[in-house]
């Protein structure tokens, strides 16, 4: 009841809240006036009044003066489409919202919001299938969140895990031993120092939502383990390989070090450190959502223009505007139809992966198509197994030292009452190379029921499910378990992390990039344009719209 009054007066809280400071200030003056002097000389205390009427005034002037309401910006009737319901793109229809656009609509290709953030639930709890974490850094994240009333909860400390001996059972440790391989605690701890104050050095440059200027800088256009000998971090690449190799984002010497610095900036650091020292892991970070990601984007999708299970046949852009011919099904209570559609808008906004099939099927333009031609991404796989008998020290286990490509790098048990195990494995890229493109076929898959992951069932179909639902059925038994063959299971392969390559980072690619905002009426966002992290494809939308569509100011009376 209590949240239920608060989200209700919510809308007043501007109003109020600065009349509340004025009381509250003229109260605390006026008391430490009567302490300081009054109170010694003898004074009565009527003489209050009329200091804190003064006080009062004074405030009511100052207010008028330097702070003014936030004024709701007129309705924009622009008519504005947003491909993919993805966090790049509702956090832009959000944003737009915020704006005063009233003519925003946002096509999804998928039956549900969130794009790689999905979460279903079994048993009452809420498990997350991609995306999950947020840390202090994710201050949008955290702003949505609160506008929604989405709620956060603490994770339980984490731990690592050693497969380096295939003929004994798996070593658990805790991750600041196993990331130290031997070196003095003090001396990894001044390292740790080290990188935050060359991480804040850099901060002016890798900060900055985008990669627009980063040519400019060629000392940082180069693999990430590079830039880590250059100022003498080596005995850190173990630490890194957590967060960066582990959660799909490439070997360190493949990852440019921008995108490794904007993703382990000062706070984020500062909080992985924290969990993984042992003597703060209390720390309150990393944080999961109680109902799930997947379940915050529904909650910011209630309040756009969504459409989903759209199949976009053509896109044409011309002078006169964006023209978008396009096909969905809709549901009216027991009734369901498909609708064609042909609409026409003043912009486009692309917020789904950029991958060459898609700009082609679209109608880009050669200039784009060539310029996204150089875009690569990682295969990368979470597959669930309900098991019997396995057990973790900690809910979240990193394999240190990695094992083979293709083998689980990460396991988790999200909730302590639940035996649903989740293992995150990258694809092997021979078999990928071997068979037909993951680009070129839809390769997200699931399975809902349990006859279609049993080991005698549909995996020799796909040789890349047959290699890692293989692994990880030899991971369970190496932690003396078994899969419990009459539980929920599922399989997810896709492709993550779009980015580019360090040298073409350092040829101005997303200065070229940038370049193509608006051309043709036609602008970008998404984890591309900025890092594939929750909160970057966020910020990125966010520096878009107010970049190219804020509102003009009003003026104040």
């Amino acid at each position: 009841m209590l949240r239920l009054v608060l989200q209700l007066l919510r809308p007043q809280v501007s109003r109020v809240r600065w009349w509340i400071w004025f009381a509250a200030t003229c109260v605390l003056v006026a008391w430490i006036v009567e302490w300081l002097w009054l109170r010694h000389s003898g004074v009565v205390a009527q003489r209050l009044v009329p200091i804190a009427f003064v006080v009062l005034v004074l405030s009511y002037f100052l207010q008028r003066r330097f702070w003014h309401p936030p004024v709701p910006p007129r309705d924009n009737k622009t008519r504005i489409v947003i491909i993919g319901a993805g966090p790049a793109g509702l956090s832009a229809a959000y944003f737009l919202r915020q704006q005063g656009y009233r003519e925003v609509l946002v096509l999804e290709k998928q039956g549900h919001p969130g794009g790689l953030c999905r979460t279903f639930t079994e048993d009452y709890l809420c498990f997350d299938l991609g995306a999950n974490y947020v840390t202090p850094a994710y201050r949008e994240t955290q702003n949505l969140a609160d506008d929604v009333g989405a709620d956060l909860y603490v994770e339980r400390p984490i731990t690592t895990i050693d497969f380096t001996d295939e003929q004994s059972s798996p070593r658990f440790s805790d991750p600041w031993t196993a990331a130290r391989q031997g070196i003095p605690p003090l001396r990894f701890i001044g390292l740790c120092l080290k990188y935050l104050w060359l991480r804040f050095r850099v901060g002016h440059i890798v900060n900055p939502a985008g990669h627009a200027r980063i040519h400019e800088h060629p000392e940082l256009c180069i693999p990430f383990s590079e830039w880590l000998a250059r100022h003498n971090l080596q005995p850190l690449q173990l630490l890194f390989e957590a967060p960066i190799t582990v959660m799909g984002y490439g070997y360190l010497h493949e990852i440019a070090a921008p995108y490794a610095l904007k993703y382990m900036n000062m706070a984020t650091f500062a909080a992985l450190v924290l969990k993984a020292f042992p003597l703060t892991q209390w720390s309150p970070w990393p944080k999961r959502f109680v109902l799930g990601f997947q379940r915050l984007w529904e909650a910011v999708a209630w309040n756009l223009n969504v459409r989903y299970n759209v199949d976009i046949h053509s896109i044409e852009r011309t002078e006169a505007g964006v023209f978008i011919d396009f096909s969905h099904v809709e549901q009216v209570l027991h009734d369901t139809e498909p609708h064609r559609d042909r609409l026409e808008f003043d912009h486009l906004i692309v917020a789904c992966p950029l991958s060459p099939e898609v700009l082609q099927r679209f109608g880009f333009s050669d200039e784009e198509r060539q310029l996204f031609s150089k875009v690569k991404s990682h295969p990368y796989c979470l597959t669930s197994f309900t098991t019997k008998g396995v057990t973790m020290p900690q809910p979240i286990a990193a394999a240190l030292p990695l094992p083979g490509i293709g083998k689980p790098w990460a396991i988790t048990k999200q909730f302590p009452d639940s035996n649903l195990f989740q293992f995150y494995s990258r694809v092997p890229p021979e078999l990928i190379e071997g068979a037909d493109s993951p680009s070129k076929k839809a390769i997200h898959k699931r399975a809902g029921t349990p006859e279609e992951l049993t080991p005698a069932a549909k995996e020799s179909d796909d040789p890349v499910r047959e290699r890692i639902v293989s692994e990880v059925r030899n991971t369970i038994r190496l932690l003396k378990g078994e899969v419990d063959e009459d539980q929920w299971h599922t399989y997810d392969q896709w492709n993550y992390f779009q980015h580019v390559q360090p040298e073409d980072m350092r040829d101005g690619f997303y200065q070229q990039l940038e370049q193509l905002q608006g051309k043709q009426r036609t602008y970008f966002t998404g984890a591309l344009l900025n890092f594939e992290l929750v909160e970057c494809s966020i910020a990125y939308s966010k520096h878009l719209i107010q970049q190219h569509f804020a509102s003009p100011k009003r003026d104040r009376h």
